[in-house]
């Protein structure tokens, strides 16, 4: 009778476990069950946002489930990492960050380490283009007399951005490379320094195509230099000079586009957004709106995506190290 009874326990707990497992993998499989958040950590209208938003739209559409962008700014992205790290299994918050994300941390604004307390289920190499805008009534007219100016006149010129970010990583990596200083000017994300170079409150500002595209085709804005050509032709920024052609051709810090989880998405969960995101980013929609927006994008499959990001990761540190503001 005890053989008999601890056979029967023994077969309970073997379906059991059976029934768990099965439905733990039912799980994965249905991801997602209930509404995916995409957590952007900038304010709505900037090129971060509208090409989480492009992809957003496909990814409901290939999915058939809820997909929304979440625009949560609070504590200068921090809110939003947070939200992110601290997800469940159910992996309903993916962030949607560039390597500000990364740099946040280099520089200790926030103590969430991107390696150790995040996956990375997407990595999107980017072909971009970022430039260094003035509004229309600046007095500079072109680069040379802006270099001019500050190798006189070391912080000069104030520039506004977000403090630790990827753009200021950028912006700190050439003029270190050019011997100029500029006054760094806490400006917010992209739309915030947009607005304070529109107002007058800030001498230049560094935006990326979608941000300048349309000011300087108004006549709003006037653009001096660009990161590198954009992905697509765009008439009224031809003929402006690129830091290859201002004789800085090896400058590192690049921004790609990546969708983060926490460390409690299974693999499977993981595998299955990779695989949707490389979907979504080669579809001829998808790719046509980003280039309208200067982007061209590619999405790697899981193996990439992790020694991308990694190695992104550490190009950023490798920069903040040699400019004297890595803490991490």
């Amino acid at each position: 009778m005890k053989k008999l009874l601890v056979l029967m326990l023994t077969l309970v707990m073997a379906c059991s476990f059976a029934f768990a497992q099965g439905t733990e993998e039912t799980a994965v499989a249905e991801w997602p069950q209930g509404t995916v958040q995409v957590v952007v950590s900038s304010k709505a209208g900037g090129g971060t946002d509208l090409v989480a938003r492009i992809l957003a739209a496909k990814m409901q559409e290939k999915l058939g489930s809820t997909v929304i962008v979440s625009n949560v700014t609070d504590g200068g992205g921090a809110i939003a990492f947070q939200q992110v790290m601290d997800d469940d299994a159910d992996t309903l918050k993916l962030g949607f960050n560039i390597p500000s994300f990364f740099t946040s941390y280099i520089t200790g604004a926030i103590d969430m380490n991107p390696l150790k307390d995040f996956q990375c289920a997407s990595f999107l190499t980017l072909t971009d283009c970022n430039y260094f805008a003035v509004a229309a009534d600046s007095p500079w007219q072109t680069r040379e007399e802006v270099m001019a100016y500050l190798k006189e006149n070391p912080n000069g010129l104030t520039l506004g951005l977000s403090m630790g970010s990827r753009t200021h990583f950028t912006v700190a990596e050439f003029a270190q490379a050019a011997d100029v200083q500029f006054k760094y000017v806490e400006a917010g994300k992209a739309a915030d320094a947009t607005t304070a170079l529109l107002g007058g409150h800030i001498d230049m500002a560094y935006l990326s195509i979608a941000n300048v595209k349309s000011y300087v085709e108004s006549g709003q804005m006037r653009v001096l230099a660009a990161q590198c050509e954009p992905a697509e032709p765009v008439a009224a920024l031809a003929g402006v000079p690129t830091f290859a052609d201002l004789g800085y051709p090896d400058l590192k810090c690049k921004c790609d586009f990546f969708f983060n989880t926490s460390v409690n998405a299974p693999a499977e969960t993981i595998a299955k957004i990779n695989a949707l995101l490389i979907e979504v980013v080669a579809d001829p929609e998808v790719k046509d709106a980003l280039l309208k927006l200067g982007y061209a994008a590619e999405a790697l499959d899981v193996t990439a995506t992790q020694a991308g990001y990694e190695a992104s990761y550490n190009t950023f540190q490798e920069v903040g190290v040699s400019l004297g503001v890595a803490v991490n």
